[in-house]
């Protein structure tokens, strides 16, 4: 006979042919062309960010917007699992879904656009106030001799 190694080696070789079919090989080319916007767009925002001048610290935030992709292996079969009643009910499994999360989307934005709104009042509040704190010393400074 062979021997064990040669054995093994004609298993491995019989394993791998079928990533030579062409629908796997369309399928290896979709998964990986899936993935490369997004790289190519992080990698791109960060260098503009940098370029820009912005704390690393908030470049490096931005690589969690890559982390829903990460782990999607975990995630993806329990989506195709779950039912939400008054979606899928009504649309199907896929469109149920989707339009449920493009309702938590807005929902997300909306939410995230208040506290922004807030932030920036609040830093507003805040420049106005030693704007006017700065005209009173001004002002006191004026009336010493």
């Amino acid at each position: 006979g062979r021997g064990f190694v040669g054995e093994t080696m004609q298993g491995w070789l019989r394993a791998t042919r079928v990533y030579l079919e062409p629908r796997v090989i369309v399928v290896l080319f979709l998964g990986f062309a899936s993935g490369l916007p997004l790289l190519l767009t992080l990698s791109t925002l960060s260098f503009w960010l940098a370029e820009a001048k912005v704390d690393k610290a908030a470049i490096g935030l931005f690589a969690l917007v890559g982390l829903p992709y990460t782990w999607k292996f975990v995630w993806a079969p329990i989506i195709d699992r779950v039912a939400l009643p008054p979606f899928t009910t009504l649309l199907g499994r896929r469109r149920g879904l989707l339009l449920f999360v493009q309702l938590l989307l807005a929902a997300a934005i909306y939410a995230a656009a208040r506290l922004l709104r807030r932030r920036v009042e609040a830093r507003e509040q805040a420049k106005a106030a030693l704007r006017e704190a700065e005209l009173r010393a001004d002002a006191a400074a004026e009336r010493r001799p």
